[in-house]
């Protein structure tokens, strides 16, 4: 399959943290293993360098770029994590301190019946995409980057050289993504970098979804 998924309901051995994941490789496998793989190392290593969801996340993703070496530079994927963590009171108190300059939202809610305050942080690239459902409304979680949903992404790909959009969106006949995990080769058009989103959780939650691009154009 060239879909992987993380699901660690007690990530780091803690029952109050959990990590979710889905990486989409199209047509590839080599990616989305390397991915499922490499993930709960390296965002446990940078959430413990820095607990901020606009840091660690993004650095999670940039390392993971990395640990992809050859095989990152010609196939990629989708990808969607989806970190739930307890909050202490210093870090409920600093959890809507941070932004980042277009991708970041907050919301806070009020303290959940069992003491904790929990915090869901998400981060994206590419059509792998998740949702939150808070009071029957939906709230999206991240974003999707691709040439005919996002007109930013799109003005920024066509200042790139070397690079076409052609008839079916796609950059150079590949890909209509502009972001992924892997593609390096056609860097700077597809990067990288995350989309992060945060949310102060609720006894008003109901569920969340993360998924890929085959159920999102279903249910648009």
């Amino acid at each position: 399959l060239a879909i992987t998924t993380v699901n660690e309901a007690s990530f780091n051995y803690s029952n109050n943290d959990a990590l979710f994941a889905m990486f989409d490789g199209g047509l590839n496998n080599e990616v989305p293993l390397i991915l499922k793989n490499k993930l709960p190392d390296i965002l446990l290593n940078e959430y413990e360098q820095c607990n901020q969801a606009n840091v660690y996340l993004k650095h999670t993703f940039l390392s993971l770029q990395k640990r992809l070496k050859t095989t990152g530079q010609r196939l990629g994927a989708a990808s969607t994590v989806v970190h739930i963590r307890s909050l202490s009171q210093s870090n409920t108190i600093n959890s809507n301190i941070y932004s980042s300059n277009t991708t970041t939202n907050s919301s806070s809610s009020s303290q959940t019946e069992n003491n904790f305050r929990y915090e869901l942080n998400a981060a994206n690239v590419g059509h792998c995409e998740a949702i939150l459902c808070r009071s029957s409304i939906i709230h999206p979680l991240t974003r999707r980057f691709t040439v005919p949903h996002d007109e930013s992404e799109c003005k920024r790909v066509r200042k790139t050289s070397n690079i076409i959009i052609n008839e079916d969106n796609a950059l150079n006949a590949i890909t209509s993504q502009t972001r992924m995990l892997g593609c390096s080769f056609l860097y700077p058009a597809i990067l990288p970098t995350p989309h992060i989103s945060s949310f102060i959780l609720s006894k008003n939650d109901e569920f969340f979804i993360i998924a890929n691009n085959l159920l999102w154009q279903v249910i648009e």
